[in-house]
């Protein structure tokens, strides 16, 4: 299964997540606000999905790519 149109919007807007060295709480209840809303859509994922979508996004920070 592949992430559905509505799973990526909601996980391009961890794009907008700084390079900071320490996250902030906001940074952090995006993050799981993000799955939460994917998870209460009535989406699904593996987390292989997550890890190519992870692979293929140059704009995710790797800080914010490890907390995912």
């Amino acid at each position: 299964m592949t992430l559905s149109e509505k799973s990526l919007v909601l996980l391009n807007n961890l794009k907008s997540i700084g390079g900071d060295k320490i996250m902030e709480d906001e940074q952090e209840n995006l993050i799981q606000n993000t799955f939460k809303k994917i998870l209460t859509s009535g989406d699904v994922y593996k987390i292989e999905d997550i890890e190519n979508w992870l692979d293929c996004e140059q704009k995710i920070h790797a800080m914010v790519a490890q907390r995912i």
